[in-house]
């Protein structure tokens, strides 16, 4: 080999050297370097949310304690016997006579709806009080119907049939 065919070689193959270094080395490094770089700003952006997340621990607490008492993820049947004592209680409470005729709970999507309905006798303050008391209560109530009569033969009490649903989210 004459020594210009011998530099023209060493040049192909520096050449050569260079870009297998370029494509096999070089360049995935790059490319690995992007990814990390686009990871890192991820995760930063993540951990801002954190930080403004616990920033606001206090509030957000509050919020779910006051919520977590319609979030009631007890099974149908418990749920289910859990409103009835409640309803139970409020009549003693007000001093009402109370008939329960429950139905059964039957799924209407993400929700448990317990239907029941309610014929209650009393006076028309008890009376009040007992459908005060059954609004303010922490759960997630539907009033299908609610019809208040007079009673003929009683003119101080109050008799009142309504329909209540009570809904919890499913399972």
């Amino acid at each position: 080999m004459k020594p210009r065919e011998r530099r023209l070689a060493l040049i192909a193959g520096v050449l050569i050297g260079c870009w297998v270094i370029v494509s096999l080395l070089i360049q995935p490094l790059g490319e690995r370097t992007q990814a990390l770089g686009e990871r890192i700003q991820t995760d930063a952006e993540k951990l801002s949310g954190l930080q403004s997340m616990l920033l606001r621990q206090v509030t957000i607490e509050r919020r779910y304690a006051r919520a977590a008492a319609y979030l009631s993820y007890a099974s149908a049947e418990e749920d289910h016997r859990e409103f009835l004592d409640v309803l139970e209680e409020l009549s003693r409470t007000a001093e009402l006579k109370l008939n329960l005729k429950p139905r059964p709970a039957r799924l209407d999507g993400r929700l448990v709806r317990m239907e029941i309905e309610l014929d209650v006798e009393g006076s028309q303050a008890n009376l009040l009080v007992f459908l005060d008391q059954l609004l303010r209560m922490p759960k997630l109530l539907v009033i299908e119907r609610l019809r208040i009569s007079v009673i003929p033969t009683r003119t101080d009490t109050l008799r009142a049939n309504l329909v209540v649903q009570a809904l919890s989210p499913s399972k």
